[in-house]
């Protein structure tokens, strides 16, 4: 099996070869007056005629098969053993980018030269979404442009589900292979990963230095006066290694307003916060290395766009009676929470202004109040939702809560007690938030001046009033709620990218090895043993035995 099999039509050259071989001159007549002086000119040379014939066989053969060599060599054959069917997962992540994306596809073309001309590759680029690019195909040049499209991400890699993609695409292959292209940089590959496949890990790369921002948010500290005033929170980690000193520069609309030097330990995190007084549509945080080269430049800097802050009033609407107002109030007020009305179910406003938001707790009036709305434990009323069943403390066991939500941002209900709450149930469009085992407690819906939060968790049936939980909850509705008060995060790479943390699995794998200047496969060792072929060859005319 060759690569390039059209370049085997140079082995045409070995018929002018034979033809010069066999075409001799006509010897010529001339009389010379004495033969004295060519006898002893030939007595260094052969006097055996069959010896001599026979080295000029041997050179002719000698250019023969170097030619032959230099054709085949030039057509790069490879192995004729057992094919092979390879999935190639190539690491795309953001770690991938201390290194050019050339460099990269240089690395995947010489692990490609590792197969031979019968092995069908499968290739695939692992990003955020795995997907591939090629095969499974034993064309070369289809696999070359396949590697010409790998292109650096600026996220983490699901190496785990490339892996399974790959493993798929081969399942039941003769001679199935799973290898995989990695930096050791991604943490997405589980060390207990089963592959029907033999998989081969190969780093490339080496250690690096780096540093890099893993979270940057801003909100509005609870006493906020203006839409000036902004708490920042920033975190930078660093790799493995010496401890790294940094200079943390925050920006307000490309002016500079805040820098501080932090130094951190190697694989760890350092974080550094600011109270802030100035007007600005967005922040920007950036990372300046002293006295070391910082391996990746996609997590050196993080942007926030920042929204209005005004604090909003509240209208809280409950029963004089309804002890958990009390607790709602002081929550609604820690939460910045600028004005509290309160009113009963009876005289609640029907509509609210701009900046106003609604807190009913217990029943809600008999007309749907138009603005954003939060409801506490609301059973009776107009709402926006339908009540489901009540639940007791064998049915108010935490099933489910979605973390990366903002309701639920720095909300730990674990060993939570819960006695008494009331279950909804949910339209398409709503988000459910936190479940019980007797359905949803805590859910958000609608859009603009129509959006409503729902916290069916009763607050004089349950512990949730005496834990840091609850005003932090109302806080998070609140900020929903009022489009003002929203925490804003930037997005940034995931902390074992900038961490650049090999997985256990990632760990042990062997490095890919340098490439030496002469490559040792099955055209190089042809055309070295062609150079040799005509090395001997030239020999033999220099000393007259091929003429």
């Amino acid at each position: 099996m060759v690569m390039r099999p059209w370049l085997l039509v140079g082995l045409a050259l070995l018929l002018p070869i034979l033809v010069a071989f066999l075409y001799r001159t006509r010897d010529r007549v001339a009389t010379v007056p004495s033969t004295l002086l060519f006898r002893k000119v030939a007595l260094s040379r052969l006097k055996n005629r069959r010896l001599r014939e026979l080295l000029r066989v041997a050179s002719f053969l000698a250019c023969l098969g170097a030619v032959a060599a230099l054709v085949l060599a030039a057509a790069e054959p490879r192995g004729f053993g057992d094919r092979r069917t390879i999935a190639l997962v190539v690491d795309v992540s953001a770690s991938m980018g201390g290194q050019t994306e050339a460099e990269v596809r240089d690395q995947v073309r010489r692990v490609l030269r590792q197969t031979t001309g019968r092995d069908s590759v499968v290739l695939i680029a692992a990003g955020a979404e795995p997907h591939p690019l090629a095969g499974p195909t034993t064309d070369s040049s289809r696999l070359d442009a396949a590697v010409d499209e790998l292109v650096i991400e600026g996220g983490e890699a699901d190496l785990a589900g490339a892996l399974r993609l790959a493993d798929g695409l081969v399942e039941g292959a003769h001679r199935a292979r799973v290898w995989l292209i990695s930096d050791g940089g991604a943490a997405a590959v589980e060390p207990e990963l089963e592959l029907t496949a033999p998989l081969r890990l190969l780093r490339v790369g080496q250690r690096r230095d780096n540093v890099g921002i893993t979270v940057l948010a801003a909100r509005p500290p609870a006493d906020a006066t203006s839409d000036a005033d902004r708490e920042v929170l920033v975190t930078v980690v660093a790799s493995a290694g010496p401890p790294r000193e940094v200079d943390l520069v925050v920006e307000a609309d490309d002016s500079e307003i805040a820098r501080r030097r932090l130094t951190i330990d190697g694989g760890e995190e350092a974080e550094a916060t600011f109270r802030l007084r100035v007007p600005a549509s967005e922040l920007r945080a950036r990372v300046e290395p002293r006295g070391f080269t910082d391996g990746l430049a996609s997590d050196d800097e993080a942007v926030v766009a920042l929204g209005s802050i005004a604090a909003p009033r509240a209208h809280l609407i409950a029963e004089a009676s309804n002890g958990a107002a009390f607790f709602v109030e002081r929550a609604l007020r820690a939460s910045g929470v600028s004005e509290v009305v309160r009113h009963l179910p009876t005289d609640a406003p029907t509509r609210l202004a701009d900046g106003e938001i609604a807190v009913v707790v217990g029943a809600a009036p008999d007309t749907r109040i138009a603005g954003p709305t939060l409801y506490l434990d609301t059973r009776t009323g107009e709402l926006p939702v339908h009540v489901g069943a009540t639940l007791d403390a064998e049915t108010a066991q935490l099933r489910s809560i979605d973390p990366s939500h903002p309701l639920t941002r720095g909300v730990d209900l674990d060993g939570a007690t819960i006695a008494h709450a009331t279950a909804v149930d949910l339209g398409p469009d709503d988000e459910e938030v936190v479940a019980l085992d007797g359905g949803a407690v805590v859910a958000t819906g609608g859009a603009g001046r129509e959006r409503w939060v729902y916290l069916g968790i009763d607050p004089m049936g349950s512990d949730l009033v005496l834990r840091v939980a609850f005003p932090v909850l109302i806080a998070n509705a609140v900020a929903a709620l009022s489009g003002a008060t929203d925490l804003r995060v930037a997005p940034t790479l995931p902390r074992a990218e900038s961490a650049l943390a090999p997985s256990e699995m990632l760990a042990g794998a062997p490095a890919l090895p340098d490439p030496v200047p002469l490559p040792a496969g099955l055209p190089f060792l042809l055309a070295a043993g062609a150079a040799l072929l005509l090395l001997g060859e030239g020999l033999a005319f220099h000393r007259g035995y091929a003429r």
